[in-house]
């Protein structure tokens, strides 16, 4: 699981084996030590909000085959239509480079996102505007293998979330995600080769239990 609801003090969890996760403010590319399998460096809090930002080149994770728990120091391209080179785990077993190979699409609303995120094959989706659900719970969407979802300038998912499970090679990058009621801003398990880019996630304290209800 990756950044669980995030009321607890921003605790990024991490359940996908030998998975790494390096979190810097999202104006920042210098390329810090990654010895530590787990690095946070940017949390703020602000209007009963707390947030993390995931730097471009150290937000990779992969449960790939390496073992240590320190980043692989080699490079590739992240493909197209994406910024930056992805580094360290997500560089094995060919690279990441998401929907690269595929063709192009833009997602909207809510329904098209869920569709293109579900489609197999490699897709690079473009997220425009402000896609939001208004349940009581959070809505989940189901993200398969081979995809990149950017974020365009002001994209936001707000009470949506983004869940990998079992897939491979998949870039999310520039999206604000936000109030995620009851689940996760972005879920990942026995995923390899996923790249998470500059993504602003922040929970809603109106919504969290802090401690245990009495």
């Amino acid at each position: 699981m990756l950044f669980p609801s995030l009321a607890k003090g921003l605790t990024l969890a991490l359940l996908a084996t030998n998975a790494v996760v390096s979190a810097l403010p999202m104006a920042s590319h210098d390329d810090d030590d990654n010895s530590s399998a787990l690095t946070t460096k940017s949390t703020k809090t602000k209007s009963q909000k707390s947030k993390t930002s995931s730097n471009a080149a150290n937000a990779s994770t992969a449960a790939a085959a390496a073992t240590g728990s320190s980043v692989a120091s080699s490079s590739s391209s992240s493909g197209s239509g994406v910024s930056g080179s992805v580094f360290g785990y997500a560089s094995l077993n060919g690279g990441t480079t998401g929907g690269a190979s595929g063709k192009t699409v833009t997602a909207t609303t809510l329904e098209e996102l869920t569709s293109y995120c579900a489609q197999e094959g490699a897709l690079t989706i473009y997220v425009t505007g402000a896609i939001s659900s208004s349940g009581s719970s959070g809505y989940s969407v189901t993200v398969s293998s081979d995809k990149s979802i950017i974020g365009k300038s002001g994209a936001s998912l707000t009470n949506v979330g983004l869940s990998l499970d079992g897939v491979s090679n998949v870039i999310i990058q520039n999206l604000s995600i936000s109030k995620v009621i009851g689940t996760d801003a972005v879920r990942v398990q026995k995923s390899k080769n996923i790249w998470l880019d500059h993504l602003d996630v922040s929970s809603d304290q109106d919504h969290d239990i802090i401690g245990w209800p009495l």
